[in-house]
């Protein structure tokens, strides 16, 4: 038999030999392991001495209600805001010196973020103007639209004259 100690996969057939609920079977190949095995032997005395002890407590009845109340707390704890849950883990986490350096980092983030671009003068680029050029065609085609609307501006009011009750006759 492998060693359940050394080979570590097989810790469990010693916990279960320790808690009586290992088939006769592999109790038997196991205690004659542990005749061999000061390992094994050393686990399975400190496993009885633990169930010993444990055996060995008195046990106390519980409240009627001790469920009813676990529950209750585990529900108040769960609802608890999102902010509370927050301002605990900064409150305990001994990041009170820390926070001046965060915000300090969040204010150069943000002016980063926002800064507005410098004009191209300041780069020593031309200015955009310089490039900037009217063609011909530019020209007839805002004159055309400026007449378009200067067409649909007076459109109301020669509607408004038509339907005056002197023209209707």
């Amino acid at each position: 038999m492998k060693c359940p100690v050394q080979s570590g996969g097989n810790a469990e057939i010693l916990l279960d030999y320790c808690a009586h609920s290992l088939d006769a079977q592999r109790a038997a190949l196991l205690e004659q392991h542990m005749v061999e095995c000061a390992d094994c032997q050393a686990f399975h005395d400190a496993q009885s001495a633990l169930w010993t002890t444990m055996d060995a407590w008195p046990s106390y009845p519980e409240p009627p209600d001790f469920d009813r109340k676990i529950f209750a707390q585990i529900a108040a704890e769960t609802h608890q805001s999102r902010w509370r849950q927050w301002r605990n883990v900064i409150e305990t986490a001994h990041m009170q010196p820390a926070m001046p350096i965060v915000g300090a980092c969040l204010a150069v983030l943000a002016g980063l973020l926002f800064q507005t671009t410098r004009p191209a003068a300041a780069l020593g680029e031309p200015p955009m103007h310089a490039e900037f050029r009217v063609e011909p065609s530019d020209v007839e085609q805002a004159e055309s639209t400026l007449e378009d609307l200067e067409m649909l501006r007076r459109l109301p009011s020669v509607a408004a004259s038509r339907n005056t009750p002197e023209n209707s006759l």
